[in-house]
């Protein structure tokens, strides 16, 4: 199992956001409907299947300042 898509309506300071973990797909929530979309990326490339085939995807969090998150 992998997470791909993270959406969240009031956490702390953040409000609506949405976090795409993968290249591959790119989702979005329409709040109003409550539906969720996604498109596929046909020519996504997964750099890391090449040499490590136990290695899915990579996704890092930056905050303001630089530091991971």
């Amino acid at each position: 199992m992998e997470l791909v898509y993270c959406w969240g309506k009031n956490y702390a300071s953040l409000s609506d956001i949405e976090i795409n973990f993968n290249t591959k797909f790119s989702f979005q929530f329409d709040e109003t409907n409550e539906n969720l979309k996604f498109d596929e990326y046909e020519e996504a490339i997964n750099v890391f299947s090449y040499a490590y085939h136990n290695i899915a995807n990579v996704t890092a969090l930056i905050g303001e300042n630089g530091t991971g998150k």
